[in-house]
């Protein structure tokens, strides 16, 4: 599944990732599975798992994710440190958009965190002309926050989207990944029919087969 031109023995476990979320914050808050229970899986274990996540959902070219991991190589306890704070901001960007899909109101605490993100992404940037007004931040691989600076950016516009209004999360509980529901008629319920549907439908047969008939 990967996207990447790194040889095999490059890959990363996180290349394995589903980008299901219709939007990079989404897709961020995505990286830990059965996020509703109390044992998640956790994809962003290393910092190399984080610019493999970066890279994968198009935030990073390869040259940017080198450069970072060779950083990372040689500033071990920095990243450690950038791998932290962004799995706490990873946390407040899924805190947030599950209580929006839930149509509840988001904790303040939670809209401050990534208020202060997305400051420092834009600090961080450098304004460009590319057939219209963007941002871009440099790859040289000083900046270890570089690979979340975009979700940053991108995140609380999402607040000032018509996509907001089709915000979901999966039905499959406990895990609460969250997604834009594209569909025409608005019935999607689960990130991944293949997925969290099928097990749904095994468990409802199941539950089935096991009543008194």
């Amino acid at each position: 599944m990967s996207v990447s031109s790194r040889p095999p023995d490059a890959v990363k476990r996180v290349d394995r990732l589903e980008l299901i979320g219709g939007h990079p914050a989404l897709d961020f808050a995505n990286t830990a599975g059965n996020h509703e229970s109390d044992h998640r899986s956790e994809w962003l274990t290393s910092y190399a798992e984080v610019t493999g996540w970066a890279r994968r959902a198009g935030l990073l070219d390869d040259a940017g994710e080198r450069a970072l991991d060779r950083a990372a190589e040689r500033l071990t306890e920095e990243a450690e440190r950038a791998r932290r704070e962004i799995v706490d901001l990873r946390e407040a960007v899924y805190r947030l958009y599950a209580a929006l899909a839930q149509r509840q109101a988001p904790h303040t605490d939670d809209l401050a965190a990534l208020h202060a993100a997305r400051v420092r992404a834009l600090v961080a940037a450098e304004p460009v002309w590319m057939d219209g007004y963007a941002l871009q931040w440099s790859d040289e691989g000083t900046d270890l926050l570089r690979p979340v600076h975009p979700v940053a950016a991108a995140a609380l516009d999402l607040l000032d989207s018509g996509d907001l209004a089709r915000l979901k999360q999966c039905g499959n509980h406990p895990c609460g990944w969250l997604f834009i529901d594209r569909s025409r008629n608005r019935s999607r319920r689960w990130c991944s029919s293949r997925d969290c549907g099928n097990l749904t439908r095994v468990r409802r047969f199941r539950k089935r087969q096991r009543e008194p008939r």
